[in-house]
């Protein structure tokens, strides 16, 4: 196996899938619900949830999206990638903001 990049970050969105699985899992499960009535619940195959809990994410991120609502964790999602969130993300746009700006 090569050691690059391309290795480094597909071992890094394998685990991120398989987190993000288990965490649907997880949550479902608190819910008290089965992988049928989520399904039906989130207009997603039973197949398609089958494959987002077990980390396969071949599925569509429509899919994924539907199920993180149903589930009442899709807020939770969009603040953890808003770039106002985090102390990193508001310097990168801080500073991709030009000084001035020059009417020609």
């Amino acid at each position: 196996m090569q050691i690059g990049s391309g290795s480094v970050q597909a071992r890094a969105v394998a685990e991120a899938a398989e987190r993000i699985g288990e965490d649907v899992s997880a949550w479902r499960r608190a819910r008290r619900m089965t992988q049928a009535d989520l399904a039906l619940r989130a207009h997603v195959s039973v197949r398609t949830l089958s494959k987002i809990e077990s980390g396969d994410m071949s599925t569509s991120t429509l899919g994924l999206l539907r199920v993180l609502h149903t589930l009442g964790v899709l807020e939770g999602i969009n603040a953890a990638i808003d770039p106002n969130e985090s102390e990193v993300g508001m310097a990168l746009l801080r500073d991709a903001l030009p000084k001035r700006v020059r009417h020609g």
